[in-house]
C-alpha cells in the first residue's frame, strides 16, 4: 500500500463507513499478523460486517428482545457452568468451552490468526444453528424448564463469547458485555476458564454429521432452484462404514431439509455410482504424457476402488492420494456428495407438497409485513388474503391452489404470524399490504394490528 499512490481507502472512511471493531478483527483474522504480506481488501472489511459482526449482534438482540418481553433475568451474576438437559444447550456449551480452549492455546503462543478464524465459525454456528433451532423455545408462552434453560445457555453463551472477542472486537464486546452483566467493563474482568466438564467430542461429531448431511441436501434443493420452504417427500443418505448411524439426528434432518421421510440406505450405489478423478497435478511426475489416457479411461467408466483403497483404472493402479473420489447419481436421482457422504433428495413436487409450501411462503410474506409495519413481536393482527380463482363462477371452474392452500393450512398460518383471524378479503382498514404472484396467480396480502 502506498501513500503517494493512494491506492487503498483512507483510514477514516474505513472506520465511518464499518467501523473499527470490523478493520481490528480483519486485520487480526489475515497474515499481516505473522508479518507476512497482505493485500487489504475494503471487501474483506465489509464481509466482516456481514459474516461475524451483525449475526453476533442479531443474536444478542434476539436474546435481549425475547429476555425483556418474558422479564427473565439470570439466577446468579455469573455465567455459572452447568448441565442441561436439551441437546442443543449442551453442544453450544460444549462448542462455546472448545473455541475458550483453542482461543487460550493460541493466543498464548501468540497465534493472533489462529485464535480469531474460530470465533468466526463459532458465531456462524451461533446464529445459523443454535438460535434458529432453538426460536420456538423462546416464542413459547409458557415459562417451563425448557425455556429456562434455553434463556440461561443462551445468557452463558453471549457473556463468555463478549469476553472472548474483547481482545479482538473491544467496542462490540463492551457493549454486549455491559448490557447483560451490568458490569464496569469487559476489559477488566478476568479471561474465563476452560470447563471441560462441558466439552463432549462425541456430541459435536454427532452434530457435524447432521449438518454435512443437511448442507449436501440444501446443494441439491439449490441445484433445483427449490426453495427450502417447499416441503419435499423424501431425502435417501447414505454413510461411510465408519459412521455409526445411531448418530444420526433424524428427525432434526427432517426438518432441516423440510422432507417427510428419511431413509438411511444400506449401500449408497442403490442411488449413486462411485466416481473417480484423477489428480493429474500429482500424476504428472510419475506418468509424464500417459495421464491423459488415463483420465480419459476414467472418464470412460474404465475405474472403481480396489479393497485396499486404492483405485484400479484401465491397467493402472492408482494410490489414494493420486486421485479423488466422489458419487454420481443414477439415472432418476438427484445427489449431493462429500466426505464420503451421499444424498439423494426426491425432488417430484405433488399437489400436496405444493399446497404446503404455499403456506410456508405465505407466513413469510406476512412476517415480511409485520416487519415493514414495525409490529412487536408480541403483536397480534389481522391477515387478509385475495387472489384469483379464490372463488368458482361455475361449476366447471376450479379453485386456485392458493385458496387450496389456505383452506387446508390456515390454522398452521395464523398460529406462525400471530394472526387472531384471518378473512378472504380486503379489511376495511390495513396497515401494510403487498402484491405478488404465487404459482401463477396474483395474491394481495393485507395486515392490521388488532
Amino acid at each position: 500500500m502506498s501513500k503517494r499512490l493512494k491506492n487503498y481507502p483512507e483510514l477514516e472512511i474505513i472506520f465511518n463507513k464499518y467501523g473499527a471493531d470490523a478493520l481490528r478483527f480483519y486485520l487480526m483474522n489475515s497474515s499481516v499478523v505473522k508479518a507476512e504480506p497482505l493485500r487489504f481488501s475494503e471487501k474483506g472489511v465489509e464481509e466482516v460486517i456481514k459474516s461475524v459482526i451483525l449475526p453476533l449482534w442479531n443474536s444478542y438482540s434476539f436474546f435481549v428482545t425475547y429476555a425483556t418481553i418474558d422479564g427473565w433475568e439470570p439466577k446468579t451474576s455469573e455465567a455459572t457452568p452447568w448441565k442441561p438437559v436439551h441437546k442443543l444447550d449442551r453442544w453450544i456449551l460444549s462448542e462455546l468451552q472448545l473455541l475458550l480452549k483453542k482461543g487460550t492455546e493460541e493466543m498464548d503462543a501468540y497465534e493472533l490468526q489462529k485464535a480469531a478464524a474460530p470465533m468466526a465459525q463459532f458465531i456462524e454456528g451461533l446464529t445459523n444453528w443454535y438460535i434458529r433451532r432453538s426460536r420456538r423455545r423462546f416464542w413459547k408462552s409458557e415459562n417451563d424448564t425448557d425455556k429456562n434453560e434455553a434463556y440461561t445457555t443462551l445468557y452463558t453463551v453471549l457473556t463468555t463469547l463478549s469476553q472472548i472477542i474483547a481482545p479482538f472486537m473491544p467496542a462490540l464486546a463492551e457493549s454486549m458485555y455491559q448490557n447483560l452483566t451490568g458490569k464496569e467493563s469487559v476489559h477488566l474482568s478476568d479471561w474465563p476458564i476452560v470447563n471441560e466438564s462441558q466439552i463432549d467430542q462425541a456430541l459435536s461429531e454427532e452434530f457435524k454429521l447432521t449438518q454435512t448431511i443437511v448442507a449436501l441436501g440444501h446443494r441439491v434443493r439449490s441445484a433445483h432452484n427449490i426453495k427450502v420452504r417447499q416441503p419435499l417427500q423424501k431425502v435417501q443418505i447414505g454413510l461411510p462404514e465408519k459412521v455409526n448411524q445411531t448418530q444420526l439426528e433424524t428427525e432434526v434432518i427432517a426438518e432441516e431439509l423440510n422432507v417427510k421421510t428419511v431413509e438411511i440406505l444400506k449401500d449408497a450405489s442403490e442411488v449413486a455410482e462411485i466416481q473417480i478423478t484423477p489428480n493429474a497435478r500429482v500424476l504428472g511426475p510419475k506418468y509424464g504424457k500417459e495421464v491423459q489416457a488415463i483420465i480419459q479411461m476414467s472418464k470412460a467408466g474404465d475405474a472403481y476402488l480396489l479393497e485396499d483403497g486404492r483405485a484400479s483404472i484401465g491397467v493402472y493402479k492408482l494410490e489414494k492420494e493420486e486421485f479423488e473420489m466422489g458419487f454420481k447419481g443414477k439415472e432418476g436421482y438427484d445427489v449431493a456428495s462429500g466426505e464420503g457422504i451421499v444424498v439423494a433428495l426426491d425432488t417430484q413436487l405433488t399437489e400436496e407438497l405444493k399446497k404446503e409450501g404455499i403456506a410456508r411462503e405465505l407466513v413469510r410474506l406476512i412476517q415480511d409485513l409485520r416487519k415493514e409495519a414495525n409490529y412487536k413481536v408480541d403483536d397480534r393482527i389481522q391477515v387478509g388474503i385475495w387472489g384469483e380463482n379464490f372463488f368458482k363462477e361455475n361449476e366447471t371452474q376450479k379453485l386456485g391452489i392458493v385458496r387450496k392452500s389456505l383452506q387446508k393450512f390456515e390454522q398452521y398460518i395464523k398460529n406462525e404470524t400471530l394472526a387472531y383471524s384471518l378473512v378472504e378479503g380486503r379489511p376495511h382498514l390495513h396497515d401494510k399490504d403487498k402484491a405478488i404472484e404465487i404459482e401463477g396467480e396474483k395474491v394481495h396480502i393485507y395486515v392490521k394490528k388488532t
